[in-house]
Order: C-alpha cells, then structure tokens, then sequence
C-alpha cells in the first residue's frame, strides 16, 4: 500500500519561504491527489489556519518573520490534533531538544527528499 493512499484524504499545509520546497512538495502531492497547499509566511498559514482544518502541517524552522517554534505555538486549538512535521536545515541539539516540548511529531533534516518525508507521516 502507498503512503499517498492514506494521504489522499487528507488535508495538508506546507509553510516554507523556499520556492523549490513549496513547489516541489505540491507538484508531488497534486500528482498522487492529495490535496495540499502551500505557503510563504507564517503569517498567511495561520490566516489559513484560523479558516479551516489542516490534517498535516509541515513547516520550516527558519522563517522570515518567525521561527517554526514561534509558528507551532500559535497554530489555533482547532488545529491541536493535525500531525505537524519540523523541517530545517539547521538542526542543533538545543533545537531538538526545544521542539520535543512542542506537540510536533517528527523533524527532518534538509535537504530531504520525499520518501523521508512520507515516512515521518506513517
């Protein structure tokens, strides 16, 4: 059984201010049919987030105008159940041991690639 299977009927929500990271994990997803969508800024994701329900959300450690730890403190309540994924290309030990304190359930390394990403999900 594929990962995507399961994904399909799910809703996920990629925040990452790197064009080739949005682009790549949408065009990925939209190719399986699972539905997705993509954003830039913090900002606009928790807009997103205070509209409607994400299953997956996935998002960068560094960001222009927030970390992903400021970021995942402010996902809306309604959102305290969608499984959400750290990726960053920063990763010390300080910042693990951070994110464990944090309701996240699985941090990946950059670069990374799909296969990665999906099993951080199963």
């Amino acid at each position: 059984m594929n990962i995507f299977d399961d994904l399909r009927g799910m809703y996920t929500l990629v925040l990452d201010d790197d064009e080739w990271i949005r682009n790549s994990l949408r065009v990925s997803f939209e190719m399986e049919g699972c539905p997705i969508t993509v954003f830039e800024t913090a900002e606009e994701a928790l807009e997103e987030l205070k509209r409607k329900q994400y299953d997956i959300i996935i998002f960068d450690y560094k960001l222009p105008s927030m970390d992903g730890l400021e970021f995942v403190k402010l996902v809306p309540k309604s959102s305290s159940g969608a499984i959400k994924i750290l990726i960053s290309a920063y990763l010390t030990e300080k910042l693990i041991s951070e994110i464990k304190k944090l309701p996240v359930k699985g941090i990946i390394e950059k670069p990374f690639d799909s296969a990665t990403l999906l099993s951080s999900l199963s």
